[in-house]
């Protein structure tokens, strides 16, 4: 029997609110810390330093995808009503991860130096505080993945306060944590040895956390081989998404440099980074609605559909007024910030990267429950296709036309990516109850509403066009998209808002 507590609308827009706020912190520290790294470091290590803040994001591929797994499992058997199966599956996930970390981190030991002395083209006077700096950090590894384990079984109960209890202050610690170290040594091994001991308290905390949080883990368990089987396999197809995606988003900036120029690259990059920051709000609610998707989808479909199309509904209504405003003064805004001259070659690739990112953003959803069925190799098998016809198009494109070009590929392979994701996961679903004519009017009113601010020129009909469109679509949303007790809620929110600020 689905427990209801654990696919409730408030409990997950409330996650969903506290996961942007994980993504966030870091980002503000990062803001704050880099200048200052960056003026005691020297141009040199602050280089390597973040070479090291790359390979920390890196190590948590080697988890197999079993952090992913293990939340899909265990919010299916909490869907079931199984919990008597939960600390089986909990305990043995956390010993292959444990174990696959410390093989990994002896094999790591080994090719480092391979990597530093060989590959990395450093100054003689860096190899060796480069060398043990990299070998301090995958020394972590098992207390990395055993993190993302346990991270992933507190996900399946909707424990979202508690993860980023742990994932906010190491987040912002991975920033601030060099700057504690300044006063003291400037050394990247001391940065290091600083930055590994972090994770091991983060795994030390999630080790206290989830028996107390979850009382079926305190009951006795045992590693069952047959459920290493099943944790892998779910995993294997996750780490082949995992590979791929970065390549997906992030290949076409070696294309331009490759065929095109290093200030080309700048000239794509800084839009690229710009805009795809808005991913975070879908991944926010991605990270919430899978562990959802995998308890309703095994006993309550009719809640899977709500959940599903609610989480299509709020992700659009959130970002496509954000996208049509970028596209909207994408030239005014980079100018303001980078200047007019920047802006000129800039502007045109912002303008074709944001509806890509918003159709991107809307693709979340159906990833998000096919992954939570059951069926990550459909994700996996996808993006195996989808990479090498990517490629072709990316490379004849920016050939062709330029960064523009390269934008307008991306853009592409965001429409043809999720247009299959829904279409698959409307077939897993099989339900009849979806309106898809509908969607479909307002996907292509969005789109068609995107197209023509795209070619507006003029300030003022800029800004008549905002002046107009704005509290229209508001209206649209609050009157036809939002349902009574989705406008109640927001009301008494807004409400017990004024009250607070009132008595201040």
């Amino acid at each position: 029997m689905l427990n209801e507590t654990l696919t409730n609308s408030r409990l997950i827009a409330r996650n969903a609110a506290i996961n942007l706020l994980g993504y966030g912190a870091p980002l503000a520290a990062a803001f704050f810390s880099i200048p200052l790294l960056m003026d005691a470091l020297g141009t040199a290590l602050f280089g390597i330093l973040s070479l090291v803040w790359v390979l920390f994001g890196y190590l948590g591929l080697f988890d197999l995808g079993l952090g992913r797994a293990l939340t899909q499992m265990v919010a299916q058997e909490l869907g079931r009503g199984a919990r008597e199966n939960i600390p089986n599956i909990v305990w043995t996930g956390s010993a292959i991860l444990a174990g696959v970390g410390a093989v990994l981190a002896a094999l790591c030991w080994f090719f480092i130096p391979f990597l530093v002395i060989s590959v990395l083209r450093l100054s003689p006077e860096l190899i060796d505080e480069t060398l043990w700096s990299f070998r301090i950090l995958t020394a972590s590894l098992p207390f990395l993945l055993l993190s993302l384990g346990l991270r992933g079984v507190l996900e399946a109960y909707q424990k979202f306060s508690a993860t980023n209890a742990v994932r906010i202050p190491m987040g912002v610690f991975t920033f601030i944590g060099p700057v504690l170290v300044l006063p003291f040594s400037s050394t990247l091994t001391a940065i290091s040895v600083v930055l590994a001991s972090g994770r091991v308290v983060s795994c030390i905390a999630y080790l206290i956390i989830c028996p107390v949080l979850i009382p079926d883990l305190r009951n006795k368990a045992s590693i069952r081989p047959a459920l290493t089987i099943s944790l892998l396999r779910f995993g294997g197809w996750v780490t082949i998404t995992n590979i791929i995606n970065p390549l997906l988003f992030y290949i076409e900036r070696f294309f331009i440099a490759a065929t095109l120029s290093a200030t080309a690259v700048a000239y794509y990059a800084t839009p690229s980074e710009i805009i795809t920051k808005l991913l975070l709000v879908s991944s926010a609610f991605m990270g919430v609605l899978y562990p959802a998707f995998a308890a309703s989808f095994a006993s309550d479909r009719k809640r899977t559909e709500a959940l599903f199309m609610g989480g299509i509904k709020y992700i659009g209504i959130s970002l496509f007024p954000i996208a049509m405003l970028v596209v909207l003064y994408a030239e005014e805004g980079l100018a303001l910030w980078m200047g007019s001259e920047f802006a000129s070659q800039s502007a045109p690739v912002l303008k074709w990267l944001s509806p890509g990112v918003l159709i991107l953003s809307l693709g979340h959803i159906p990833y998000a429950l096919i992954q939570g069925a059951g069926r990550p190799d459909i994700a996996a098998k996808l993006h195996l296709v989808e990479l090498p016809i990517y490629l072709a198009l990316l490379y004849w494109w920016t050939v062709s036309y330029g960064i523009v070009g390269a934008a307008k590929a991306w853009t592409l392979r965001g429409v043809f990516e999720t247009s299959i994701m829904y279409i698959i996961a409307l077939a897993i679903l099989k339900s009849k109850g979806f309106d898809i004519p509908n969607l479909m009017k307002i996907l292509l009113s969005g789109s068609f509403i995107l197209c023509l601010f795209a070619i507006l020129e003029g300030k003022y009909l800029k800004a008549a066009a905002t002046v107009t469109f704005i509290p229209a679509y508001f209206a649209v949303v609050w009157y036809k998209w939002l349902s009574p007790n989705e406008r109640s809620f927001i009301g008494s929110l807004f409400h017990r808002l004024s009250r607070s600020g009132g008595k201040r």
